[in-house]
């Protein structure tokens, strides 16, 4: 005979999705069938972007010349100008300032529910840069790098646009 476990009413509970729009998420599967998108909390249409579009934010072709360092580090210790999974050294504070004024100028003319898009490729190139490598031994996590950077632009512009959501 096995043990009778007893669980808590507690556990019974219902929450919201913490995202705005799974559209993207659920896009090529029963997304057609309206009753399944009202079952799984799918909104018909989501406003504002998902992309593959860090190149779009921060361009090879304008910045790269004047800043090598935002791009990625190669192991062999050059910079990567066009790296197909569009990432950066995430943790160069240059990088980031130009970044979060380019988001806050978007915001500035972007209705507070539609989603901006702040993204790499689908997939990873590892940045071997000092301060990359330190946050990626500290995290213990490649995607250290890329969080940070995104912490910090959220940080900088929650206060101004406390309603805008960065996917």
């Amino acid at each position: 005979d096995m043990p009778t476990i007893q669980v808590s009413n507690a556990l019974d509970e219902v929450q919201e999705p913490s995202i705005r729009d799974r559209y993207r998420i659920a896009h090529g599967y029963s997304y057609g069938d309206a009753d399944w998108r009202r079952r799984n909390r799918i909104g018909v249409v989501m406003k504002g972007e998902t992309s593959h579009n860090m190149y779009t934010w921060l361009p090879p072709s304008v910045y790269f010349d004047a800043h090598p360092e935002w791009y990625p580090l190669s192991q062999t210790g050059v910079r990567i100008k066009d790296d197909l999974n569009q990432c950066m050294t995430w943790s160069n504070a240059g990088m980031i300032a130009e970044l979060t004024q380019r988001v806050k100028e978007r915001m500035a003319v972007t209705p507070e529910d539609e989603l901006i898009a702040i993204c790499q490729g689908d997939g990873f190139t590892p940045s071997y840069d000092p301060g990359d490598r330190a946050l990626v031994a500290q995290y213990g996590s490649e995607s250290a790098p890329l969080i940070y950077c995104l912490n910090q632009v959220l940080q900088a512009t929650k206060i101004e646009y406390p309603n805008h959501c960065i996917v």
